[in-house]
């Protein structure tokens, strides 16, 4: 799955009234809550988000439904744009993804 990165200032508001903070995502509002498991491209535990912001992604055919809504990409959040810089020279702009809907804890 694509997956980008993004940044707000702290204090920010994400969709589901939680600040923003490392270890979330954004994701399809169907899964807000859900846990995600990212692994890198090898395989590699990459660790596990909340689903705690929603956004648009990228209109891929210009429908006016973005990646991230249709459930095709997710967003990791990162505190400064150098964190964003980091994880793609890291993981790149792919990875598996579980998403756990049911979770609890």
């Amino acid at each position: 799955m694509r997956v980008t990165c993004y940044t707000y200032p702290p204090g920010s508001i994400t969709a589901s009234g939680s600040e923003v903070r490392e270890g979330i995502v954004a994701a399809k509002k169907n899964w807000m809550d859900a846990l995600v498991v990212l692994y890198d491209i090898d395989m590699n535990f990459i660790g596990y988000f909340e689903v705690k912001d929603t956004g648009f992604g990228i209109d891929k055919n210009g429908d006016g439904i973005g990646s991230i809504q249709e459930g095709t990409s997710i967003d990791v959040f990162r505190s400064s744009l150098e964190r964003c810089h980091e994880w793609t020279e890291r993981y790149g702009d792919y990875c598996y993804v579980q998403i756990i809907t049911d979770a609890e804890g």
